[in-house]
């Protein structure tokens, strides 16, 4: 079975198991120097990342550490070309390749890029760890596009596991539509059914 992790930046990121040659593990952003990884992926340009930066008051230096984390581990990072600041790993991500198969240029955030090459590559299992997308941010609107490739994973046979703490593939308040009924309960009811 071809398995591959693929590690966000939200809380769960830790939880992901180390290297292994049992499967992949492919990190993004601050998760590429933060542990060691097979692929990196930053799908940002310098520009887009100091202006997002300054916006949300994040660290810019997070940008500049991803590729030098890349670097270090010698291993190869998506971006979405190669720039004069690119890493010598830098690997152009194929988006007109994953356009053509798929029809859709939806990608509203790093995973879904992550999601896409997983598919084309056919993997057989993906696992994500540290994709919380907590509705109450900026991933509100990250979230369908998420689900989006999920959706396409598992209509193509391909087992997707999502680790907690984790809002994707779950409505807003937790609970089905018109069932009034909170997610665990409803596992535990599958459990025993």
């Amino acid at each position: 079975m071809k398995a591959v992790n693929i590690i966000a930046c939200g809380p769960g990121w830790e939880a992901a198991p180390p290297l292994s040659k049992d499967y992949d593990t492919w990190g993004m952003n601050t998760s590429v120097y933060m542990r060691e990884c097979d692929v990196g992926f930053q799908v940002h340009t310098k520009e887009a990342w100091e202006k997002s930066c300054a916006r949300y008051k994040h660290p810019v230096d997070v940008f500049e550490h991803s590729l030098k984390g890349a670097e270090e581990q010698n291993i190869p990072i998506y971006m979405l070309d190669i720039f004069p600041y690119s890493p010598k790993t830098a690997v152009r991500y194929p988006i007109e390749e994953i356009v053509e198969e798929f029809g859709e240029p939806y990608f509203s955030c790093s995973i879904p890029f992550m999601l896409a090459l997983a598919i084309r590559q056919k993997y057989d299992k993906i696992d994500l760890y540290g994709c919380t997308v907590f509705v109450d941010s900026e991933y509100a609107w990250e979230k369908p596009c998420i689900e989006y490739w999920i959706g396409m994973a598992r209509g193509r046979g391909i087992q997707v596991t999502l680790h907690e703490p984790t809002h994707v593939c779950k409505t807003h308040d937790l609970k089905i539509y018109g069932y009034d009924m909170r997610y665990p309960e409803l596992k535990h009811y599958i459990l025993q059914h």
